[in-house]
């Protein structure tokens, strides 16, 4: 009996490859089984063996038909489709049993046809305890004997299901799978079975449940944390905002996540954060930064943030990382403190107060700002070097009692460092900690006080001598007064070619100087005061030096570049301290030198550290080349009667400096030995301005006639007088003070026979003087003409003798041509 071959299998192995693998679960108990008997029972070994399986594998060829079937028939083409259903048998097998995933094959009925070894590990058993057991026996899950079955599911008709679930699995325990169901078909088509695929998942979702724990914990402790944390792009896109950032801001997270936080920065911050951003790198991959943003109450407040920038594998930024906090209030503490510190700045640098903290070892631990900007670092120096360049504590250290006696101790000390500058130490002990003890210093600078007090130590003794000296020159004056008249008297009667005519000159010039010195007398006395008129000080100066120098080795320097240079002052007095300055440079240089004057207009601020009241002044320097003052005279060179030289005074610049102190200006001196001595001198400045200056009358004694009553307390003047006035034609009374002379002048004017001039000494000791006088007088008689005479020519009212209703004026001691013209004058005047 011949078999016919089937040609579609014979001649297409590859076709045969495919219906085998198809098959292969499903059939492969029973090839194993046909092997068997094959091979023992009908003993057909070899290629007849194969051929058999083949036929059968394929459920299209009888078995017994290969049995019969011409064993030489196409052994080659059969020979290639064996070797490829083997490959293709032990690859299936092989990928089946090694794939990760576990796998299940169960029949309609859901049997367990075939499991690998993953499924066993999962499940927990062993094979021989699953194959031919019922699905839902082995591994069960919730979808279990429901409609939502996957194997029913598929059975109906669905190609692929996939689903998570948890199973239980041996001993009860819980695994989490995800399964992929897919129908197992024959080659008809037919659903003869499901694959099920394992992939065990418990671990993951452990890892998963875990990290959602975490990320809720995470989410819980940034919410709740009251800093702001956000994180943001490159861009500046936030991807993330907490709680408390949202908050702030008046929104919910989720408008804020997509936007660009600078929206709610000030553009005047924008480049600043961005410059910051493109900062951040591996190397520096933290920056932080404050700025201002916009609250929703529309007011501008302060945030600070720390930034962190987190990198991927190529060191680009894949984001930033930001915590912040509000610290509006602290800049508004710190604005506070700025404004303190600046006002107890402005406090200790007004009041000229420093402040240190030393230790017990005497070291510095803290010191005023503007102190290091003077005496430098500060860092581990001892204060005895650091303020006196010093090897040795001070001699008179307060530092030291404040800690032996743990109370406050006051001293002085003079700042070499800073020009002599004198300050009062007020030591301070205090405890830090309730452990080490320290001192605070406070350092109150009393320079000024210092000079303050040698100044009025100065006023005291030029006082003194001023009361002296008021009373001498009134008293010389009214005596020069009569001398100098006498001289005047005698002279109307001697020739100028008369032997004594001489004498008489030499006489009168002499008392002409001696009434120069009662004017220095007079500049001491307590209750005078400058005769002021504005002129211009250059010339002054200019004629002073010339006058003085005149014959000297010395010469003189100018340096006035403006010639502008105008005070209001008694120009006799300025001149005479010129003189003293100028002859006490010239004294300084016996051997010849030169003398600079430079004189200009300045303006003294109100901080100036100058006696002086804030405004214009002009400013004196008179400088000498020679040896200079020693620092210890240096202090008493303005004391009366303090001289270094045989044939000094002692006055000269004691004068000078009173004088200068009566104009309001200020004199000082800067010396240092072998450099020379310069003598500044401060004047207040007036404004430029047209000055009459008083003519001199030509030196001769006019005749006249008329009335006169002559008031003086001084006896010797008043006969002197007397007989001079009526000498050239003059009827004269005389009476010794102001009532009497009220009462002498009335009672003539009611008799009939008035006077027309009166004389009028300014002051008489112990009774009305001149100026009370004609002020009475002039109630009742308006057309009274009153001279005033004095020996005080500082005294105002002789300046001013127009304003107090004098016609004229004439200082003792007077001559007789000086008197007579004056008197002349004014009858001249008279209507």
């Amino acid at each position: 009996m011949t078999i016919k071959k089937e040609p579609t299998l014979l001649n297409k192995p590859f076709q045969l490859l495919l219906l085998t693998a198809v098959s292969f679960f499903t059939l492969e108990v029973v090839v194993m089984y046909l092997i068997y008997f094959l091979n023992l029972r009908l003993s057909v070994a070899g290629e007849l063996l194969l051929d058999a399986v083949l036929l059968t594998s394929t459920g299209t060829i009888v078995l017994y038909y290969s049995l019969f079937r011409p064993m030489r028939l196409h052994i080659n083409e059969r020979k290639k489709a064996e070797d490829a259903l083997i490959y293709a048998f032990k690859e299936l097998n092989q990928i089946f049993q090694t794939s990760a995933d576990g796998m299940r094959v169960i029949d309609r009925e859901f049997n367990t046809i075939k499991v690998n070894k993953t499924f066993l590990s999962i499940v927990g058993a062993k094979e021989d305890d699953i194959t031919g057991k019922k699905c839902y026996e082995i591994f069960p899950g919730p979808q279990c004997h429901t409609a939502n079955c996957p194997m029913n599911r598929i059975l109906k008709g669905e190609k692929r299901i996939e689903y998570e679930s948890d199973k239980i699995g041996h001993g009860n325990k819980k695994i989490t799978c995800i399964i992929t169901a897919t129908p197992l078909h024959n080659n008809k088509g037919e659903i003869i079975g499901i694959v099920e695929d394992f992939k065990d998942i418990t671990l993951r979702k452990q890892i998963e449940d875990e990290l959602h724990k975490t990320k809720e914990r995470y989410k819980r402790i940034v919410d709740d944390i009251p800093d702001f944390i956000c994180r943001y792009k490159p861009d500046t896109t936030i991807t993330f905002v907490n709680e408390a950032y949202a908050k702030y801001f008046n929104t919910a997270p989720e408008k804020l996540v997509g936007t660009s936080f600078l929206n709610l920065i000030p553009s005047d911050f924008h480049e600043v954060i961005k410059n910051s951003i493109r900062s951040l790198n591996k190397d520096n991959p933290i920056v932080t930064m404050e700025h201002e943003v916009f609250s929703p109450d529309g007011l501008i407040r302060w945030q600070r943030w720390r930034d962190r920038a987190l990198f991927d594998n190529n060191g680009d930024i894949l984001e930033i990382q930001s915590i912040g906090q509000d610290i509006t209030e602290q800049k508004h503490s710190e604005e506070e403190i700025k404004s303190l510190k600046k006002k107890i700045e402005f406090v200790l640098g007004a009041t000229k107060t420093g402040l240190d903290i030393i230790d017990s070892g005497y070291i510095i631990r803290y010191i005023d700002p503007e102190w290091q900007k003077i005496y430098g670092d500060y860092n581990g120096k001892k204060c005895y070097e650091y303020f006196m360049n010093s090897n040795e504590i001070c001699p008179d250290c307060g530092l030291k009692k404040a800690f032996e006696t743990k109370s406050t101790v006051v001293t002085e000390k003079v700042l070499k460092k800073e020009g002599n500058r004198s300050v009062q130490v007020t030591s301070i002990p205090f405890q830090e900690n309730n452990s080490e003890w320290l001192v605070a210093q406070v350092y109150v600078d009393i320079t000024e006080r210092k000079k303050m007090e040698e100044e009025r130590l100065k006023m005291q003794k030029l006082e003194s001598i001023g009361i002296l000296a008021g009373g001498i020159a009134h008293d010389f004056n009214n005596i020069l007064t009569a001398i100098l008249g006498n001289i005047s008297y005698i002279k109307l009667f001697t020739e100028p070619d008369s032997d004594i005519y001489q004498p008489l000159i030499m006489a009168e010039e002499a008392s002409h100087r001696a009434r120069a010195l009662t004017q220095m007398l007079m500049t001491f006395s307590k209750g005078g005061e400058p005769v002021k008129k504005a002129f211009n000080v250059s010339k002054l100066l200019r004629d002073s030096a010339r006058l003085v120098l005149s014959g000297s080795r010395v010469r003189c320097g100018f340096m006035i570049k403006d010639e502008s240079l105008y005070i209001e002052a008694d120009e006799g007095q300025i001149n005479q301290v010129f003189n003293n300055l100028i002859i006490n440079a010239m004294q300084s240089m016996p051997d010849g030198g030169t003398v600079k004057i430079s004189a200009e207009n300045v303006t003294i601020p109100q901080d100036e550290k100058l006696p002086l009241n804030e405004g214009k002044y002009v400013k004196i320097n008179i400088y000498d080349e020679g040896d200079g003052i020693s620092p210890e005279n240096l202090t008493r060179i303005f004391d009366p009667y303090f001289t270094t030289r045989k044939k000094g005074s002692g006055l000269g610049l004691t004068i000078a400096y009173h004088i200068i102190q009566r104009h309001k200006g200020y004199i000082k001196v800067e010396s240092e030995q072998g450099k020379g001595s310069t003598f500044t001198v401060y004047l207040p400045a007036s404004e430029p301005k047209m000055v009459v200056m008083d003519q001199k009358e030509n030196l001769y004694c006019p005749v006249g006639k008329g009335r006169i009553l002559l008031m003086d307390d001084e006896d010797i003047l008043k006969d002197f007088v007397c007989r001079l006035l009526r000498k050239v034609g003059y009827e004269v009374d005389t009476v010794s003070d102001g009532a009497e002379a009220i009462e002498i002048y009335k009672a003539a004017k009611e008799s009939g026979k008035p006077y027309d001039i009166l004389i009028l000494d300014l002051t008489v000791p112990g009774g009305m003087g001149g100026k009370e006088a004609i002020r009475n007088i002039l109630d009742f008689d308006p057309e009274a003409k009153a001279i005033v005479s004095s020996g005080y020519s500082d005294d105002p009212v002789m300046s001013n003798y127009a304003e107090h209703g004098f016609k004229g004026v004439v200082m003792k001691p007077y001559s007789i041509e000086e008197l007579t013209n004056a008197i002349a004058k004014i009858i001249s005047e008279a209507p």
